[in-house]
């Protein structure tokens, strides 16, 4: 029997304490950011959202705080993150499988 755990990260958006958008879960952190962040392969419910978050990562952030920001969800999974644009939060949380 295996004891290794084995991990899941979740990518998600918070607009208020009622209002979480799922974008997915995926076991490769750098996998999950860069697929749930596509406008082609996101679905329709959740598109307009994602367009507000570009469109906010393009106006308030420079390149470098976009490059810390990809970083920091795509290849620092050992911790949980969170970072916010003006009324929208990105998530990343490690969930524990057994």
């Amino acid at each position: 029997m295996n004891n290794e755990r084995q991990f899941t990260y979740i990518l998600f958006f918070t607009l208020d304490i009622n209002n979480i958008i799922f974008l997915g879960s995926c076991n490769d952190p750098s996998k999950l950011y860069y697929n749930s962040l596509d406008i082609e392969t996101i679905g329709n419910e959740k598109k307009l959202y994602l367009l507000k978050w570009l469109n906010l990562c393009e106006t308030q952030l420079d390149q470098q705080e976009i490059k810390d920001l990809e970083y920091a969800f795509m290849y620092n999974p050992q911790n949980e993150f969170s970072y916010q644009i003006k009324d929208m939060i990105l998530h990343i949380k490690k969930i524990k499988q057994f």
